[in-house]
């Protein structure tokens, strides 16, 4: 006798069995046979553990890429080059009329060395129009358009070139050198600016070899907030400005390359990340040279695509040998119970029952595993997350003080996709118990 049949029964009549007579029951099938629950769940479970810690690793892979590249990118700049000719003002005024493009600007170096006090640089100023420019200040701010404002802007990582040739930082101490900033009051200090490669040269060459070499005064009239851009790395002076000092230095101009006239590199501000590959286009169509980091980010979100695409393939093939594992289970266990089979349809129950029984039974064996997946993975991250700061993990980069966390859609994802693959796993065993007569699954020989 089947447990559990003859509940609420009346003689004579047959009594339909209910949705929770059928879990019930179907717990009560597995519980009776734990090995071979326990095994087939076993497979499930690492399935599950698959599926989760790999995209739970190539999804945070992906994020902390993806803030790294925005952190360190300007996404809404186009840098136009041009190592021959150069860049005149009418290519510029052909770019700047192109349509979505906000603002463009020349960039003109200035080499040199930059001293205040007892701190001294060997820098290249970048003369260029504050429109163009997006920086986020430490402290004070943008310099004004005007050719005799010799103000500069200081990148926040740009600081740490300064330093006193009597007491320099310890270089090969990286964390030394992270942590290095020059004692300079900077709104308040006046520099010393000597224009031209010969200014880096001066202390290795005897006195009177080398012509003594203008020296420019400037301030600094701000410093930039200190990230990984490459804006952080430079020093900014208006373009009017670098202008006028290279007309009043003609021979250090000269003797650099630097010409008034044309330009190797021009930045273009385009009004929003999404126009960037438009105007990218654009430009190009023109016969001009322009790159943007936007075609990295697009590189890099494709190759990290892949890569989760590929994770997640592992993940389901580990999945699909369980669904064999619970086939395989749900198979042998009709053929243990035909017995049971036969009575439950002497008793009235009805096929689509039968058939709900082992589909519910096989949907168990899949959220179990699924759960418990889902639990170790867990347990399994968090040990990650507390012993590992940065490396790879499934050949995915992990971020310095990155944490992988599993997204909600993940886990649910993964507790359904367990469900469905052991649903599917049990309908074709479901279907051969149903179809069963009641005088074949009575017989005693198997």
């Amino acid at each position: 006798m089947v447990p559990g049949s003859g509940c609420g029964t009346v003689p004579g009549k047959k009594q339909p069995m209910k949705t929770n007579d059928v879990l019930r029951l179907a717990l009560l099938f597995l519980a009776r046979r734990k090995v071979r629950t326990l095994l087939t769940v076993l497979g499930v479970v690492i399935g599950t553990v698959c599926i989760v810690l790999m995209l739970s690793v190539g999804i945070s892979s992906y994020e902390g890429l993806q803030g790294t590249i925005e952190s360190r990118s300007a996404l809404t700049e186009i840098r136009v080059l041009s190592e021959s000719g150069g860049l005149r003002t009418g290519d510029i005024e052909e770019i700047s009329q192109i349509k979505h493009v906000k603002a463009v600007s020349p960039l003109l170096s200035l080499p040199g060395r930059l001293s205040t006090g007892t701190y001294e640089a060997f820098v290249t100023l970048t003369g260029v129009l504050p429109d163009v420019l997006e920086l986020e200040f430490a402290e004070g701010g943008m310099f004004p358009a005007a050719a005799g404002s010799r103000q500069l802007v200081v990148g926040g990582n740009a600081v740490r070139e300064f330093v006193d040739p009597r007491s320099p930082p310890d270089y090969r101490d990286w964390e030394a050198w992270e942590a290095y900033s020059p004692d300079i009051q900077w709104l308040e200090a006046e520099f010393a600016f000597r224009f031209g490669y010969g200014a880096a040269a001066e202390e290795e060459e005897e006195p009177g070899s080398q012509p003594e070499e203008p020296v420019v005064p400037m301030r600094v009239c701000g410093v930039t907030e200190r990230t990984e851009n490459a804006e952080s790395g430079s020093i900014y002076i208006d373009l009017e400005a670098a202008r006028q000092i290279l007309m009043d230095n003609v021979e250090q101009a000269e003797a650099a390359g630097l010409s008034l006239n044309s330009c190797r590199e021009v930045l273009v501000r385009v009004e929003s990340m999404d126009c960037v590959e438009g105007v990218l286009h654009q430009i190009r169509e023109r016969g001009f040279e322009a790159v943007s980091d936007i075609e990295y980010i697009h590189e890099m979100r494709s190759e990290q695509g892949r890569q989760l695409l590929q994770l997640l393939m592992i993940g389901l093939v580990s999945l699909l040998v369980s669904a064999i594992g619970i086939a395989n289970t749900m198979y042998a266990g009709i053929l243990e119970r035909r017995r049971d089979i036969g009575i439950m349809k002497v008793l009235g129950m009805k096929r689509a029952r039968v058939q709900a029984l082992f589909v519910t039974e096989a949907a168990c064996l899949g959220v179990l595993g699924g759960l418990i997946g889902l639990g170790l993975s867990a347990a399994a991250l968090s040990a990650v997350n507390a012993g590992m700061h940065s490396g790879t993990l499934f050949g995915m980069s992990i971020e310095p003080e990155g944490q992988i966390s599993i997204p909600f859609w993940v886990g649910a994802g993964a507790v359904l996709t367990a469900c469905g693959t052991g649903i599917l796993a049990g309908l074709w065993p479901a279907s051969r118990a149903a179809r069963m007569s009641p005088l074949e699954a009575m017989r005693q020989d198997r």
